[in-house]
This record gives structure tokens, sequence and C-alpha cells, in this order.
């Protein structure tokens, strides 16, 4: 068999397993998308501020009355999603479906932007297809979360750098993204420093006074527009999270586990790659969204933050594969076994992930259904949740709308939680909510989700009632009974 067929094959192999795990990456997806609760710990925040911002109200309100509101994304996925709050009514459902499709629009991107750098339709077909089967984005495409929103905007702002004559045109999309989230800066540095590799300083000045300048009027603007209150959500709130160089280490260890054979692979063609090019645009943009993940190590990150480092990777793979089968044939006698080995992972990540991952999200949800209508029941009434979630579709207002955040105030800030334990110590709340049992909330050294004073209270002024098979509305508190 000559060397032409091989690869024939292999590529032909890739585009058999890229076809079986997109089916399974949408089959996975309608299953999940339309459960009637939270499958994430972030959801039930996120539609609280979307619900509010949908009725007309600030999404950063003063943080310190009751309820309790920290909100620490920028304001555009929140209005986004705001909208489709307003459309289609208190859900879950509709907000991630609106994800899917941002991380559907995102494998396009890449796709095009492929195109736009090799002329190859098949490569970015292919390339953004495997962005779809990537770990993280199959684990996070079913949830509704700001991250998508916010890639969508920055590979959309990449795209019309390189393929518009008007460059400046990219500025406001990349902009949408950091306004999304702060920490999608990577693609917008890369094309900086690509053109200051260029030695096109003039350009560089340009798009970096004009994008600084357009960030901090819209800062600025939404500053005032919020009394103030934008910057401490976003900004300050976050300053007191503690980050762990180890944590970043270790998750960052169990990413490459999935993804060890893309990475691998790119590395080993940059590497060896021997270009006229030295240093391309992907290439850059791999190593500042790989820097970019150290910030996985604060505490309360999750591997959402590897999302843009995959989508980096599979463009700066499906660069470099390009050369090298551009490269003469004898040149490469083995450019078969990239295409070979992307599918073998290809297969390993999607049983993993619809394995693995699916049979954790059964069985720490399986009784979310009743949990949700057993909160359902005292609607008017208050209720302190990990779960909030249940609360928002339950038609009750939150007395802390993010525990986790407001317990990053509490121990690292100095806030007051003299009105959450009254409230506690007079049994003024109808049920208390936690993903643990009292003692273990007592028992953790972090505080994630709960002051040790609210769980000291909770433990001597409550008494656990019910248990439900729902990971963070598992176990229900109701006040205990007066001694007689």
């Amino acid at each position: 068999m000559n060397r032409q067929k091989l690869l024939g094959h292999a590529e032909n192999f890739l585009l058999l397993t890229l076809g079986l795990g997109c089916l399974a990456w949408l089959g996975r997806f309608t299953v999940w998308v339309v459960k009637p609760f939270q499958l994430n710990y972030g959801e039930g925040p996120l539609l609280g501020v979307a619900d509010r911002v949908a009725q007309g109200l600030s999404c950063y309100p003063d943080p310190h009355p009751l309820p309790y509101m920290i909100n620490p994304y920028g304001p555009v996925a929140y209005y986004v999603f705001a909208q489709v709050v307003k459309l289609f009514g208190l859900n879950f459902t509709p907000p991630r479906i609106l994800v899917g499709a941002a991380a559907v629009c995102c494998a396009v991107l890449i796709g095009l932007l492929l195109r736009s750098w090799t002329g190859s339709n098949r490569l970015g077909v292919v390339f953004g297809g495997v962005f779809l089967v990537m770990p993280a984005v199959l684990q996070y495409v079913i949830l509704f979360r700001v991250d998508f929103i916010g890639l969508a905007f920055t590979l959309a702002g990449l795209y019309l750098f390189v393929s518009s004559k008007n460059w400046l045109l990219s500025v406001p999309l990349f902009l949408a993204a950091f306004f999304c989230k702060f920490t999608f800066f990577p693609a917008p540095l890369a094309c900086f420093i690509y053109m200051l590799s260029k030695n096109d300083w003039r350009k560089a000045l340009k798009f970096a006074a004009s994008s600084a300048g357009l960030a901090a009027a819209v800062f600025l603007a939404t500053q005032r527009w919020t009394g103030g209150w934008f910057a401490f959500d976003t900004v300050v709130a976050s300053s007191v999270h503690h980050f762990r160089l180890m944590e970043w280490v270790a998750s960052t260890l169990n990413e490459l586990i999935y993804a060890l054979v893309p990475f691998a692979l790119t590395v080993v063609l940059c590497y060896r790659r021997r270009s006229r090019e030295v240093v391309s645009l992907p290439f850059i943009y791999l190593v500042l969204a790989s820097l970019a993940t150290i910030l996985r190590g604060k505490i309360g990150a999750d591997v959402n933050y590897y999302l843009e480092w995959e989508a980096a990777l599979c463009l700066c793979l499906g660069y470099e594969y390009w050369l090298l089968k551009m490269e003469p044939p004898d040149a490469a006698p083995a450019r078969a076994v990239v295409p070979f080995f992307l599918g073998c992972s290809i297969v390993a990540i999607t049983i993993s992930i619809n394995t693995d991952d699916d049979a954790s999200l059964r069985a720490s949800r399986a009784g979310c259904r009743d949990a949700y209508q057993f909160v359902a029941q005292h609607r008017g009434e208050r209720i302190l949740s990990e779960d909030v979630g249940s609360l928002l579709l339950g038609g009750i207002s939150p007395v802390v709308f993010e525990p986790f955040l407001w317990t990053r105030e509490v121990v690292g800030a100095g806030w007051s939680d003299s009105e959450v334990l009254e409230l506690v110590r007079s049994h003024r709340l109808a049920l208390i909510l936690l993903s643990s049992p009292v003692e273990q909330a007592k028992a953790d050294s972090r505080q994630t989700r709960w002051p040790r004073p609210v769980a000291d209270a909770v433990e001597q002024n409550y008494v656990l009632t019910r248990e439900f098979k729902c990971l963070d509305a598992g176990f229900v508190y109701q006040p205990r009974p007066p001694q007689k």
C-alpha cells in the first residue's frame, strides 16, 4: 500500500470516528438539555441574574442588603440570556439550547479560520468537528453557563482579524467576549503579538490603543450605570479568592488524561516543523491560551477554564497538520499517524465522557425532580439553599443568590453574616438545603459554601428531615422542634 493510500485510509478513519463522536455529542446534549433542574452549581445563580435583567433590573445591585447577590461575569452574557428568559420564561432548557448553538458556532468559526489559513474546506470541517468532541466541551456544552457565548465572540473576532481587510472590526467582538468573562484575553493579545512579530508596529499600536480605549470607555460607562457595583462584582470580589498552584497542576493533568493525544501531536508537529514561517498566529494563540489556564487554580474554578485552550489546540493542530501535508511526500512518511491517532483519541474521549461523566450526573441528580417538587410546596416562605435553581423554579426568592461568592466575602473580606445567622437562629427559614450533611459543612476547612458560624447555627437550630439524590439539594433541614 503506497503512502497516499495509507494517508487516505487514516483520514477516512478520522472522519468516521468524528462522525460517530458528533452523533454521540448530539445524543448526550438532547438527553440532558431538557432536564428541569440545574445540572451544575452555577446554573441557578445565572438563571437568577437573567431573570432579574429580564425584569429591567440591574445585573449588579448593591450586594450588601438581603437578598445577597454578587455577579462575577461581564454584562454581555447576562443580557443575552435575559432575552431568552423574556421569550421563553424561567426555564433551564432554552438557555442551554442557546449554549449548544454557541458551541456549534465556535466549531464553525474554527473551520472558517482554518479554511482562511489553509484554503481547505475539508480541514476546516474536520478540526471544527474535533473541537465539539474535546473533553471540556463535552462536559460543559450541556450546561447553562457564559463560557461558550464568550468563546463564540472571541473566535468571531479572531476570524474577522484574519479574514477582513478592515481588521478593526474585530475589536468590538473581542471586547464583547471580554465583557462576557474577563478570562477571554488570549486571542486579542495573540493578534497584537503576531503583528509585532511581523514588524507591523503601527498596526499593532493602533489595535492596542483602540482595544484599550474602547474597553476603558465600556468599563467606566458600566461602572457609572451600575452605581459603582460593576467593578466590585467582577474585580474586587474575586480578589479574595484563594489561588493554589497545585490545583491548577492537578486539574491540568486530569485534562491531559483526556486530551493527551491531540496535545502531544500538536507539540510534536510544532517542534519538528521546518516551515519558513517561524511563529504562526495559531501557535501564539495556543501558547497564550495555555498560560491562561493557570486561572484554573483559583478556588471555585472548573474545567470551563480549558474551553478556549481546546479551541486554540484544534486551530493549531489543524494548521500544523496542513503544513505537514504540504511538505513533499518523502519528507513526512509517517503523516498518516496524525489522523489515525487523533481518531483513536476521539473514540476514547467520547466513550469516557459519555460513560463516566453521564453516570456521575445520573447518580447525583436522580432525585432532583422530587427535591424541586418538595421545595415548590413552600412557595412564599424563606429558604436558604445551595441549589438556587430549585428556589427560582419554585417561585421563591433566594436569601443568598450565590452562597459560594457570598461566603468568600464573609471569610476573606470580613463581611458580616449576622443577618443570615439571625434568620437561622430565629427559625425564620422554612428550609435549609445543603449539598452535604451539616457535619461535613462544618469540617470544610476552606468553608467553600458557608461560613463556619452559619454551619454551626444550622446544626444547633435545624434538624435533618429529608434526603434526596440531588447534588446541591440533597439534605433538607427544617427548624428543630422546641425542647419540652
